[in-house]
């Protein structure tokens, strides 16, 4: 994701202070501002127990998807509501069931919608965050999430699994340089380029992982860990 503050380039450091320090190697690992969560996914793969924070609507998405929850899930009632099948040559693994409701929504039809009239040029606020079709699929498969969850097609974690991948494909093909404050003026290739989901990489643990979207100065009263991560 385009996130001024993004440390995926610096986790390799990150690493190397936790052991210049001698801090443990295992245990609970508080990551208080987490953004995109990438220092989190990073040290749910080494096996640490997380507790994860920030206060965006965002990443707590990205937290819930890629921190709290640990396993691929069946998504059984919306494939079956949905008759939702999936090309041969994506099934037989663990994430096929994501697979499949990931290549569905990636076919929905179009609509004109919120991003289409407030983030696109030919919307009724004609910014050019996004093309007008990128807008339009964007409002399509936003709405058809949100009714798969109010059916009760879709559970909590299959729920924040699916937005997080419709935010980051929407970041993807967004017309910005690294901050939604402002659109650019010309528009970017990839801003041209096709709205497409991709099939998240989720992390499996057996560590019970705890996420929050609150003021860190009232949660850092209520929560105890081994190593606490302040950036």
């Amino acid at each position: 994701m385009k996130y001024i503050g993004n440390k995926q380039r610096l986790l390799g450091f990150i690493d190397s202070v936790v052991l210049k320090e001698g801090l443990p190697s295992t245990g609970t690992l508080v990551d208080i501002f987490t953004g995109t969560t990438n220092v989190a996914k990073h040290y749910k793969k080494k096996g640490y127990r997380l507790i994860s924070n920030d206060f965006m609507t965002y990443s707590y998405v990205f937290q819930h998807a890629y921190i709290k929850n640990n396993e691929y899930p069946t998504f059984w009632k919306v494939i079956e509501a949905e008759k939702i099948t999936a090309s041969p040559k994506i099934l037989n693994s663990k994430d096929d069931a994501l697979c499949a409701v990931i290549q569905c929504l990636n076919n929905t039809l179009v609509i004109e919608g919120f991003i289409f009239e407030h983030y696109a040029p030919a919307g009724k606020d004609k910014r050019q965050f996004f093309s007008n079709e990128n807008a339009k699929k964007i409002d399509a498969v936003r709405n058809r999430i949100e009714d798969w969850r109010t059916s009760n097609l879709i559970n909590e974690n299959e729920y924040y699994i699916l937005v997080s991948s419709l935010i980051d494909a929407a970041d993807f093909v967004a017309n910005m340089s690294g901050t939604y404050g402002a659109y650019l003026k010309i528009w970017r290739s990839m801003a041209l380029k096709p709205f497409t989901m991709l099939v998240p990489q989720l992390i499996e643990s057996n560590s019970d992982h705890e996420v929050y979207k609150q003021d860190s100065n009232e949660l850092i009263r209520k929560i105890k860990g081994d190593i606490l991560y302040i950036d």
